[in-house]
């Protein structure tokens, strides 16, 4: 179970697409002195879009690991991988896990 891979206090209901419609989501990062977000999640079009554009201008360097996102709609998803973030070349990156995990080694 994902949960107990994160202690309570890391642990955050969103009320809207963004993560950052939780509360409790800014002041975690500021806490964790987080300045690089690495995303991952459902509904690629809609959450994980949302979530990486308003990090984006929070200046939260953002990174999409597209091996780890997905949406009821692979059209959607597909579209937001192949043509909507890469527009943000210069505000975020895309990358696989695998390489995600080796660059953060």
């Amino acid at each position: 179970m994902l949960a107990a891979q994160a202690a309570p206090h890391q642990q955050f209901d969103k009320e809207g697409f963004s993560a950052f419609s939780g509360p409790a989501f800014p002041g975690m990062l500021r806490d964790l002195g987080a300045s690089t977000l690495v995303l991952s999640g459902v509904e690629t079009d809609v959450c994980v879009l949302s979530t990486a554009l308003e990090a984006v201008e929070r200046g939260l360097r953002v990174v999409v690991a597209t091996d780890a996102v997905t949406s009821s709609s692979l059209a959607g998803h597909r579209a937001t991988l192949d043509h909507v973030l890469p527009r943000f070349e210069h505000m975020l990156d895309l990358a696989p896990s695998a390489d995600i995990i080796a660059a953060w080694s």
